[in-house]
Parts: C-alpha cells; structure tokens; sequence
C-alpha cells in the first residue's frame, strides 16, 4: 500500500504543486487589483478558464526544465524524478504535452486580453530553458525571467481576467515583479555550488553570494520606492503595501546575516538564512492571495503537508520547511521554473 500512495506521490509531485502555488498567488493578486478598480462582484468564467491555463504552462515550464537541467539538479540533490530514476525524460516530456494540451484547451476559453500574456508565459518558459536562449543560465537573464513570468504576466493574467486595462496591470505589478527578483536571487545562492559545478552560469555563480544578497535587498526597496512615490492613486493597493513592507525588512536581515556569514565562511548561516527567506517570501504571497479568496489558504496548506510527508517517505527531507538534521538536501521552494 506504501508504494502505491508513494508512486501516485511521483505523479502528483513531478509537476512541484508547491512551486506553482506562487504562480497562482500573482494570479488572484492580479486579480484582486482588478477588482479593487473595476467593480465586479461576480467572478468571470475567464477567471477559472485562465488560472488553470497558467497552472498548466507553469507545470509544463518547469518540467522542461527538469529535463534541461539535469546536470545541475544531480549537483544540487533536487530535482530528483530524473536524477534517481523514478520518471525517464520521455515520460517527462510526455507530462509536459499533456500539460500543454490542457493549457492549449482552456486557453481558448479565456477573454482576448488574457491571450498575450498567458501566451508570454509559454514563451517565457521555453526561452528558460530551451536552447539557443536558455536563460537559465544567462546571469541577469535568469533574474529578469522570473521576475517577469511570476510577477508580471501571471499578475496581469489574472488582472485582465477582469479588467482589460493591461497598462494600469503592468504598473501594479512593477513591486510584486521586484519582490520575485528579491526572492529568486535567494535560490540562486542556494544552487551557487552546483550550478558552478554543472558550469550553469547563473546570477550568483558570475558575482557571487554578497552581490545577490545585497541586490535583494535592494528590490524590495525600490518595491517600497514604487509604491510611495510612482505608482498611480487608481492602481493602489494596501496589501502590497504591507507585503513589500515585510519583505524589505526580511531581505535587510538576511543580506546581514549572509554577508556575515560570507566574512566568517560559515556557509551553512548563509543556506539556512537564504532557504528561511524563500519560503518566508512564498509563504507571505499566498497569505495576501488569500486574503481576498480564503479558500486559496485551505488549498496552500493542504499541499504543504501532504508535500512534507510525501518527501519525507520517499526522498528522506524535509519540504517545504527548515531542513532537517541528517536531511538528503536542504529543500526548498523557490519560484522558479
């Protein structure tokens, strides 16, 4: 019975829930900035028809991903279906056609002006980690990538699920794009090592731990900046306020404590303060989606816990949360693809 629940786990987790779990959250942010503009007491059907369309290209973008970044995960002890021989690539690149051909179905049922950026996400995801681009592993690349695909399009594709304003979508989502930045600059510094083994260029392999610590901070900053002096009265919202609020202060601390822990070459300071900063930030997201549609809580914490017994059983770590001493690797949950 063990290895049934565990192999149905494989099927369910090769697509990281977790990870499209902050996708999601931009979504219903976007949304929710719509909503505070636009009176709409009722949800449109395009809302539902273009979350699962965004799910669907996420889920099929990082397991491309998963595929093309073999070498680095084997390094990095992540990604494991391929690495350890649970899924082949051809089974995973089966997975990410089916994920495409519901993205492709529901697509068609979205309003006109979510069609460019859910189609941008496709695009994006491919650019990621397909060749000849492959902004993975392109330094600066890599970071504008995610900032764009998390906190752009998948904020203004739930924004023009409601509104088709998408000029006054992009301005809302210039601090939540920041704040992404903020947070994948913290998971390039915890895939430091591997990715330079795996000689995968990324951010913080070309300028280091400090730079990326220290440029974190500075995100979050001018996130704040933005929203005090740039954006637009008719574009404001106060739970971005609040998050960027929290998320300033969070990065501050940590690029202390990574720097210091630079300067004493206390390695295991800097993982640990980076992993508590990426799932603190993926926490705080899905807290103010919430805020606006409870029930998206519910489901965030329910894939949390199943997700943390279920690589407990089979991969012996402890995800998502602080890693557990003797743990396999320390598990995170970045936004990333």
């Amino acid at each position: 019975m063990r290895h049934v629940l565990l192999r149905i786990g494989d099927w369910i987790f090769v697509t990281r829930p977790l990870i499209l779990l902050p996708a999601a959250s931009f979504y219903l942010l976007g949304s929710r900035g719509a909503r505070l503009r636009v009176w709409a007491p009722a949800l449109p059907d395009a809302f539902a028809w273009g979350l699962v369309s965004l799910l669907a290209l996420s889920a099929a973008a990082y397991l491309v991903n998963l595929v093309h970044d073999e070498d680095a995960d084997r390094l990095n002890d992540k990604g494991h279906y391929i690495t350890r021989g649970i899924f082949s690539r051809r089974t995973v690149v089966a997975l990410a056609l089916a994920a495409l051909s519901v993205a492709a179905w529901t697509f068609r049922r979205c309003v006109p002006p979510q069609h460019l950026p859910l189609a941008g996400v496709l695009a994006l995801g491919c650019a990621y980690s397909l060749p000849p681009l492959r902004l993975v592993a392109r330094p600066g690349f890599d970071l504008a990538a995610n900032a764009l695909g998390y906190g752009g399009l998948s904020f203004v594709a739930g924004w023009t699920a409601i509104s088709a304003d998408t000029a006054a979508a992009w301005i809302a989502a210039v601090p939540w794009m920041l704040v992404v930045a903020a947070t994948f600059l913290h998971t390039t510094i915890l895939d430091a090592e591997g990715d330079r083994a795996a000689g995968k260029t990324t951010f913080t392999v070309r300028w280091g731990v400090p730079a990326s610590s220290r440029l974190a901070a500075l995100a979050c900053v001018a996130a704040a900046a933005w929203l005090a002096w740039a954006n637009p009265s008719d574009t404001h919202d106060p739970i971005a306020r609040r998050v960027v609020l929290v998320a300033m202060v969070a990065c501050a601390v940590a690029d202390l404590r990574v720097r210091r822990g630079v300067r004493r070459g206390d390695m295991r300071t800097v993982v640990r303060t980076s992993e508590a900063l990426v799932q603190g930030m993926t926490a705080l997201v899905v807290v103010a989606a919430s805020v606006t549609y409870p029930g998206f809580l519910a489901v965030a914490l329910v894939a949390a816990l199943l997700a943390r017994v279920y690589y407990r059983a089979r991969f012996g770590i402890s995800y998502p949360g602080p890693s557990a001493p003797g743990d396999a690797t320390a598990a995170t949950a970045p936004p990333r693809r």
